[in-house]
């Protein structure tokens, strides 16, 4: 809104998603290609290693991970007659092996994208069709493409109310968000390529809960902090006090002039 004023049109998200998901999804896969129970993939090491490989993977397009995995009593063959722990674990990982592991959790980004963009009246681009072939395909040449989102409905395309806003940047905050998957996926919607050096994913999301709570607390007194309701209310008064000073000017320029 400017004057140090900033104004949330909208907010959406999927509470029950976050960047673990993606690392026990990522595990899953290094345990299938290693032959490893899938109860392994939960086991700390692997989780681990599988975390490491995503990171990794935001540069590389293809990494060799080597973890050792106490697997114990769940797969006791893998162990010799003397054997207290089982041999490393050697993977080879590509980005496109994780973007396919991974494909259930991207469709989950849309739906709170969509919902957020509607709110605000965003207009959001139909993805294209082959949005998913890079991820599923396998190719190295085409790891960085994200999975294909789900299609809006007709309804949602010819909404009249989503005409208006356009989106100037795209900012992209919490650590999964370096995930050249998810950068693709917001591109396919909105037009824009992300911005991803103005801030730290890493960072942004801990420091912004860490201000609101000081706002809160009452610690950071040069902010301030309104609902909805209030929002609305201040910015209803603010504009029937710019309406009012047009009309006196209007007034006032029909005014005629003493000789």
């Amino acid at each position: 809104m400017g004057g140090g004023t900033a104004e949330v049109l909208a907010s959406s998200g999927d509470a029950w998603l976050g960047g673990d998901d993606f690392d026990s999804a990522i595990a899953a896969v290094l345990a299938r290609q290693a032959g490893l129970p899938a109860a392994v993939a939960g086991e700390a090491g692997l989780v681990s290693a599988a975390r490491a490989a995503k990171e990794r993977l935001t540069v590389a397009r293809a990494v060799n991970v080597s973890v050792a995995v106490n697997v114990g009593v769940n797969a006791p063959s893998l162990q010799g007659a003397g054997a207290s722990d089982p041999p490393p674990l050697v993977v080879e990982l590509t980005r496109a092996d994780m973007n396919r592991a991974c494909s259930p959790l991207f469709a989950r980004l849309c739906a709170p994208l969509i919902k957020a963009a509607a709110a605000c009246q965003i207009p959001l681009r139909e993805p294209r069709g082959g949005a998913g072939r890079g991820a599923g395909g396998g190719g190295a040449e085409s790891g960085d493409a994200a999975p294909a989102p789900p299609r809006r409905s007709r309804a949602d395309a010819s909404r009249p109310s989503l005409r208006g806003r356009r989106i100037d940047r795209v900012v992209l905050v919490g650590a999964a968000s370096r995930m050249p998957a998810v950068a693709s996926l917001v591109q396919e919607y909105t037009g824009l390529r992300p911005d991803q050096n103005s801030v730290r994913p890493e960072d942004a999301v801990a420091c912004g809960a860490a201000v609101q709570a000081a706002i809160l607390q009452g610690e950071l007194e040069a902010y301030d902090v309104f609902t909805v309701l209030e929002a609305a209310l201040i910015r209803g008064v603010m504009s029937g006090r710019g309406s009012q000073r047009q009309r006196r000017a209007d007034k006032g320029g029909r005014r005629p002039r003493r000789p």
